[in-house]
C-alpha cells in the first residue's frame, strides 16, 4: 500500500509540474519561443515547431497524470524523456555561458543557474522512480485510494513542487 501513495504523489507532482510550465509557456508563447532561440542550439526555422512539440508533449504528460491507469506508465516516461532534453539544453548554456533566463514556468528574468539544473535531475528522478515501479509492480500499484488519500498527497505534492520551483529564492532568503 505504501508504495500506491509514493506512485500517488509521484503522479500529482509530475502533474502539477507539467501544469504550470505548460500554462506559464502558453500565456506568453512568444517569450517561449525567444527563449528557445537564445539557446542557440536549434535552427532558426525549427523554433517554433519545438515550441509546439514542447507545449503539446507537456499538455499530453499532464494529460497521462490526470487519466491514468495504462497511461501513467507512458507518461512518466515521457516526463522523464522531456525533462532529461530540457537538462541537456539548461547545462549546455550554462556551459557556453549563456546569460539568459530559463522560462521554465513562464517569462522570467532570472538567468539560468544550476538550480535549475537541481531542480530538474530532481524530476527526472521522480518521474523515473515511478515509471520504475510500475514497470516492476504493474496495475498492482494502482489501489483504490481515498479521498482524503489523494487530498493529503495533492498537499503534499503541492508544497513539494512549491519548494522545489523556488527553491533559488528560497536560497537566497536564507543566505
Amino acid at each position: 500500500m505504501m508504495l500506491s501513495y509514493v506512485l500517488a504523489f509521484c503522479r500529482v507532482a509530475t502533474g502539477l509540474v507539467f501544469a504550470w510550465s505548460f500554462v506559464g509557456k502558453v500565456q506568453d508563447i512568444s517569450s517561449f519561443i525567444q527563449t528557445i532561440n537564445r539557446f542557440k542550439i536549434l535552427p532558426k526555422v525549427f523554433h517554433q515547431p519545438a515550441a509546439v512539440a514542447f507545449l503539446a508533449s507537456e499538455l499530453v504528460v499532464l494529460g497521462t497524470m490526470i487519466l491514468g491507469g495504462k497511461l501513467l506508465l507512458w507518461g512518466f516516461l515521457l516526463a522523464g524523456l522531456l525533462l532529461i532534453s530540457f537538462s541537456i539544453a539548461l547545462v549546455s548554456v550554462l556551459i557556453r555561458k549563456i546569460q539568459i533566463p530559463c522560462n521554465c514556468f513562464g517569462s522570467s528574468q532570472k538567468p539560468i543557474s544550476s538550480f535549475d539544473v537541481f531542480r530538474n535531475i530532481t524530476l527526472i528522478l521522480l518521474s523515473l522512480s515511478a515509471y520504475g515501479l510500475l514497470i516492476a509492480n504493474g496495475e498492482s500499484l494502482m489501489a483504490m485510494l481515498g479521498w482524503s488519500d489523494w487530498g493529503l498527497i495533492g498537499v503534499a505534492a503541492f508544497v513539494f513542487v512549491m519548494v522545489l520551483v523556488q527553491l533559488r529564492e528560497i536560497s537566497q532568503i536564507l543566505r
